[in-house]
């Protein structure tokens, strides 16, 4: 959650919870577009009837109170549905929730798993909200992730999983925190979790408010600010019941104020202004858990992120997806062009950067959760791993991520502001924004003075490359690099590189950046406190996208010590990864920074394959 949602939260106790210089690509343009077989759903079989008479409305609705061993009790509220067999049960564990009832009528806020209740309860899934320790109505303290935290929902799983009307098998899933922690529970999973269904979740923390060293604007001090909103915050930002039910609103009152925080807003203080990385986020990184331990058991994995949630934003699949894949658990990833919410919409209204997938909860969802908590073959793991949409709107198959067909092409950057696919020699360099040289000072049009973002734009503070116009389309899937060498001549620089689609009119459209701390090249966990004269090796990764750059476009990159959200192109959603840009902090002190442009190469993930899933996805059963 951004820094403004956290204002905005606070002012009104609510959270209303988809482009190119010199020699074009030939070999690596894509193929002819010619359709894959089958969409998703028509893999897809022997799944779950409705069960007659089961809905939300004839649900059993029961409160537990779970022990844990850390001492705190937690609080979840379990719907099942009627019926003397025993249930799978699909959790919905979130620091959100206020507590209470559901069902409460003063509940103004609603119950988060109501809708996925809606759609699962008739298929004989029981639903349940769990309150992340420290939030709601469940007891000790707010964690925010971490070993503690882990283990208490671990339990709670399994205290769940061991209920008379369970049948021992249960999945975690939601968006956002919610589906944080079920990637918490796939690091250490109970015998009893056999499906987790992340969505827009974290992978780790320290990326979360960090790119590489450098802090990200809208989400620095975060485990101060969300200990503020779901931990100190009586009142739920999706749903309880508050103060309009005096006895629970008084246990969500109790043991707000916790010692541990003080350690944790410690990290959060020296974090927010170094951008050092340190055992509290390595406790909190699910990436590097894995890696040390990954051939334990463990669940089913359907992952789910849009490449435009400038929130929880893409970098996150980078290193995960590879994680879980060693751990030899059954996988199945999709990808697409939306932000911060379900990949399906509420309604059949698409638009740009809103999901539009119709097959979702009842289709891939169900099967996903039939095939692990029923043990019906359901024909999902037939088919093809990866569902991608790129920015043209149109979904493709792959069947890995990154994608095996997928092919970095390198790119050269030219002194004279060519890009090419010719190697280049030489060297050019940029001045980092802050910290100007007076006589530096220039507004775009080449004035004293600053510019409209208030931030004093200075002569040199970015070089540009420019590719010659696309013969052929381009599909760029996968992640892009940024290799160099570069020396600063002050103590403190950062690196961005910003990648544009340009059109013959000379529009851009933006397509992905990467970042770098200059002072943390060499150690992610304590910064260089002087670098000046140095030459560092860089090797960066952008975001993962899927991009589509029409021929006749022309690539178009951007080295700088940073680019404010004012320079990027505005897109019809604000909010969105790909037109808020890249703006970081801190910044650098008015450093000249040179590359050396022999060792430096532009790798851009060239996909000729075109595996074009058909849209009788969208459909009802």
């Amino acid at each position: 959650m951004s820094v403004t949602t956290f204002f905005r939260a606070i002012t009104v106790l609510l959270l209303v919870s988809a482009c190119q210089g010199g020699q074009s690509p030939s070999s690596a343009s894509p193929r002819s577009e010619a359709p894959a077989e089958k969409a998703l759903v028509d893999y897809l079989r022997n799944l779950s009837s409705v069960v007659e008479g089961a809905s939300i409305d004839t649900a059993t609705l029961e409160q537990y109170r779970i022990p844990t061993s850390s001492g705190a009790e937690l609080d979840a509220w379990i719907r099942r549905p009627p019926g003397n067999e025993r249930q799978p049960l699909v959790l919905f564990i979130t620091p959100y929730y206020g507590g209470g009832s559901p069902d409460f009528p003063g509940n103004a806020l609603g119950d988060p798993s109501r809708t996925l209740a809606e759609y699962l309860i008739p298929y004989g899934y029981a639903v349940g909200l769990l309150s992340v320790g420290g939030t709601g109505n469940s007891g000790g303290c707010f964690h925010n992730g971490g070993p503690i935290e882990r283990q208490q929902l671990k339990e709670a799983v399994t205290f769940l999983g061991q209920q008379s009307w369970s049948n021992a098998a249960v999945a975690a899933m939601g968006v956002s925190y919610d589906g944080t922690t079920a990637i918490e529970l796939f690091v250490d999973p109970p015998e009893e979790l056999k499906a987790v269904i992340p969505i827009e979740a974290i992978s780790d923390y320290y990326r979360y408010s960090f790119v590489n060293g450098m802090i990200r604007e809208n989400t620095p001090f975060f485990t101060t600010y969300y200990y503020a909103l779901v931990g100190l915050g009586p009142v739920g930002l999706s749903g309880g019941v508050g103060p309009s039910s005096p006895a629970d609103f008084a246990v969500q009152l109790t043991g707000e104020l916790c010692p541990e925080q003080l350690a944790y807003q410690q990290e959060s203080l020296i974090a927010g202004t170094t951008g050092n990385r340190s055992p509290y986020w390595d406790e909190r990184d699910a990436i590097a858990l894995l890696q040390e331990d990954p051939r334990r058991p463990r669940p089913a994995m359907f992952y789910v992120q849009g490449y435009q949630d400038a929130n929880v934003d893409p970098q996150m699949t980078d290193g995960f997806i590879e994680a879980v894949k060693a751990t030899g658990t059954p996988w199945h990833v999709w990808m697409g062009q939306w932000v911060h919410t379900y990949p399906q919409p509420r309604t059949s209204d698409c638009q740009a950067l809103a999901p539009c997938r119709g097959d979702f909860f009842e289709h891939a969802l169900l099967a996903w959760l039939d095939q692990f908590l029923k043990g019906r073959d359901t024909g999902i793991l037939e088919a093809p791993a990866v569902q991608t949409q790129a920015d043209d709107g149109r979904w493709r198959h792959q069947e890995d991520w990154p994608p095996a067909t997928s092919v970095m092409q390198a790119w050269y950057l030219h002194a004279d502001g060519q890009l090419i696919q010719q190697p280049s020699d030489g060297a050019i360099s940029y001045t980092d924004r802050a910290g100007a040289r007076p006589e530096e000072l220039r507004d775009l049009d080449g004035n004293l003075g600053p510019i409209a973002d208030g931030l004093p734009f200075i002569a040199g503070s970015r070089i540009t490359f420019t590719s010659a116009p696309l013969a052929k389309t381009m599909r760029l899937t996968g992640i892009p690099r940024i290799l160099s060498r570069v020396t600063s001549d002050s103590n403190r620089a950062n690196f961005t590189a910003t990648l544009f689609a340009q059109n013959p009119a000379g529009e851009r459209r933006y397509l992905n950046f990467a970042l770098q701390s200059l002072n943390h090249v060499e150690d992610s966990s304590a910064a260089d406190s002087d670098i000046s004269g140095r030459e560092l090796e860089l090797a960066l990764n952008f975001y993962p996208q899927d991009n589509i750059i029409e021929a006749g476009w022309q690539l178009v990159l951007d080295i700088a010590g940073d680019i404010p959200s004012a320079d990027i192109p505005t897109g019809s959603d604000g909010s969105n990864f790909l037109t808020t840009g890249p703006s970081a902090l801190p910044l650098g002190v008015g450093a000249n920074i040179r590359l050396d442009l022999s060792q430096t190469q532009l790798l851009l993930p060239m996909n000729p394959s075109d595996r074009l899933e058909p849209l009788s996805w969208d459909r009802r059963r």
